[in-house]
């Protein structure tokens, strides 16, 4: 009978390698909040240049050299994967420089209710009620953190977070609808685009702090590198569901190491939106584990 309840140990793994992966990742914000003098494109630069330079060695290594055919194996959809991401890298950090570290995450967080509406748009796929339910009220507590951003002068943050939201949840139903292959390539065209547009943009000055040099490099090539390989085989041993649940560790924890360490609290209107759109991807990741399947 205790057998019955002893978890097993890849599903045990699986659990460890997405909560470690989110709490890793959480460090984004706080990462921007400790440069010295980086403008945003310089910021995108550096961490996109190493996130690229580190996600091709690991693909060499999956592909055991033979990139150029995984590349096009992966075909049209890695193209506009890498849109998707190119999008995202540039919008997350313009956000993080203009709104609280905590504005940017809460809006993030709606991710898997907005993939679910998209992926039912694009895909057919079936949209529960509790998704519905759920992302009214994710929607609602967007507005209000949107509403606070006019009052508050952040509002150009505010819309950077929902436009990197958009740009995430379109990347997972490209990723959804290829992944028979291995869409890898996506994120590295989409890396390897956001360093030239940001070189462009800021008129090839590459003139940085060290310190914020190492951040960014260690951000891109190492941070976000690990959190790819242990996502990746975390979400080949957990349910959706369980995927849900735990990648707003992310969302809870990023805000309280800038709090804790760069003295940025956010207001009561972000922690009440905030809690608004958690409550609802909690909500929703519940009510549907609770769902027969079909």
């Amino acid at each position: 009978m205790l057998a019955s309840f002893v978890i097993p140990k890849t599903y045990r793994a699986g659990v460890i390698a997405i909560g470690a992966s989110c709490l890793i990742n959480s460090v984004g914000g706080l990462i921007v909040r400790t440069t010295e003098s980086a403008t945003e494109w310089q910021l995108i630069m550096m961490r996109a240049t190493s996130l690229a330079a580190a996600l091709m060695v690991i693909f060499a290594i999956q592909t055991k050299g033979k990139v150029l055919t995984g590349f096009w194996v992966a075909g049209r959809w890695a193209l506009f994967g890498g849109l998707m991401v190119t999008t995202a890298n540039i919008g997350i950090i313009h956000s993080f420089q203009h709104t609280t570290v905590a504005n940017t995450l809460f809006v993030l967080s709606a991710t898997p209710l907005a993939t679910a509406v998209l992926a039912r748009i694009f895909l057919g796929e079936r949209v529960r009620r509790a998704t519905c339910i759920a992302m009214m009220a994710a929607v609602f507590g967007i507005t209000l953190m949107v509403r606070d951003g006019i009052v508050t002068g952040t509002l150009f943050g505010n819309a950077m977070a929902l436009m990197t939201m958009l740009a995430f949840s379109s990347f997972m139903v490209i990723l959804r609808h290829g992944r028979t292959v291995n869409m890898l390539p996506a994120v590295i065209f989409g890396a390897a685009l956001s360093a030239v547009i940001s070189i462009v943009v800021s008129e090839f000055d590459f003139v940085v702090s060290t310190k914020d040099l190492t951040l960014c490099f260690i951000w891109g090539g190492v941070i976000s590198a690990v959190v790819h390989v242990l996502f990746t085989f975390g979400s080949r041993l957990v349910l959706g569901v369980e995927m849900a649940l735990l990648t707003l560790l992310e969302f809870v924890a990023g805000p309280v190491w800038v709090w804790l360490f760069a003295d940025e609290i956010p207001n009561q209107m972000t922690i009440i939106g905030g809690l608004f759109v958690l409550g609802a991807v909690a909500g929703r990741a519940i009510a549907l584990a609770k769902v027969p399947k079909d």
